[in-house]
């Protein structure tokens, strides 16, 4: 089961638990879940396609999970940099990450990798 299932499966069964808490703030398991679909459209929209790399800055907050989350949710491959990285160095590492291809075997090689070695617990 991913984490994105998980997610899922806990606002169904759970949906008023906190699913994950940063500094003050605090988010359910079924507010979670609404994000990740929602952050998962707005990436469509933007362009966003299964089997891609979408760079993103790794911020320390519960919008970086719910953005982790919603590229794997729509099958791209998440890239998340520094969130002290240079504007430079950010679109230069996006420009060389969305000029690569990555062949679908490859692709799926990863992806059976993350399911074998599961995170066992998410902690912000």
């Amino acid at each position: 089961m991913t984490l994105e299932q998980s997610i899922y499966h806990h606002s169904i069964a759970t949906p008023d638990k906190v699913a994950a808490v940063c500094g003050t703030d605090s988010i359910t398991y079924s507010q979670l879940w609404s994000s990740i679909t929602k952050r998962a459209e707005e990436l469509k929209s933007e362009g966003v396609l299964p089997n891609r790399p979408y760079v993103f800055r790794s911020t320390q907050d519960i919008g970086f999970v719910v953005t982790y989350c919603a590229v794997h949710h729509i099958g791209a491959i998440a890239v998340p940099m520094e969130q002290k990285a240079t504007d430079e160095y950010f679109n230069t590492i996006s420009a060389e990450v969305s000029a690569c291809e990555f062949e679908e075997d490859i692709v799926d090689i990863l992806s059976d990798l993350i399911h074998k070695f599961p995170t066992t617990k998410t902690h912000l």
